[in-house]
């Protein structure tokens, strides 16, 4: 019994493509999604722990400021209020500027409204802050809010026309001290 010619050829096509399909699918490399590393670099550059002469924090949104000072022995001096506080976490709070660090930034116009990222009027919505050195160079950050992903704060620092993006976890620890003094 002779077959005829066109439905062989149509069945040996058929089972080629699918042999060959087979084949692709076997020998090939999966793809793996390459994340890009985030690089995190200091908002405050050179600023050694024992530079730091005070710090005032403030928080417009809980009403609450707390300020540390050292002596000349370079010893925190923390007000008889502030009880929460006591020297290791006044060194804790002052670390947390040293090693303060930002993954991204992106510049603005001057008088550009922030009011998106948390700066109504040029202040702040949840922190800010002024750092004094004991050469007497001064710093300020200026906190905003919370990123719509919750990933990073919306932040100033020294008057660059930058924002910051910075991880929560310091913001939140700061917070959390002044939230512990207004109470």
């Amino acid at each position: 019994m002779k077959l005829p010619l066109i439905p062989t050829l149509l069945v040996i096509f058929g089972a080629l493509v699918g042999l060959a399909s087979w084949q692709a699918r076997s020998t090939a490399m999966p793809i793996t999604p390459v994340a890009t590393p985030l690089v995190y670099t200091l908002v405050f550059e050179e600023m050694p722990l024992r530079s730091i002469l005070g710090i005032r924090l403030t928080s417009p949104s809980l009403n609450a400021s707390l300020t540390l000072l050292r002596d000349s022995t370079g010893e925190w001096q923390i007000p008889a209020e502030f009880s929460a506080i006591d020297a290791e976490t006044a060194t804790l709070i002052a670390r947390t500027f040293t090693l303060l660090t930002y993954f991204d930034s992106f510049s603005f116009d001057d008088g550009q409204d922030l009011s998106q990222y948390g700066f109504i009027g040029g202040q702040p919505l949840t922190l800010s802050a002024e750092i004094i050195l004991t050469d007497g160079t001064t710093h300020a950050i200026q906190v905003g809010d919370l990123s719509g992903t919750g990933s990073a704060y919306y932040a100033l620092a020294d008057g660059h026309p930058r924002l910051y993006l910075i991880e929560p976890q310091a913001i939140e620890f700061l917070v959390q001290h002044l939230r512990k003094e207004s109470t």
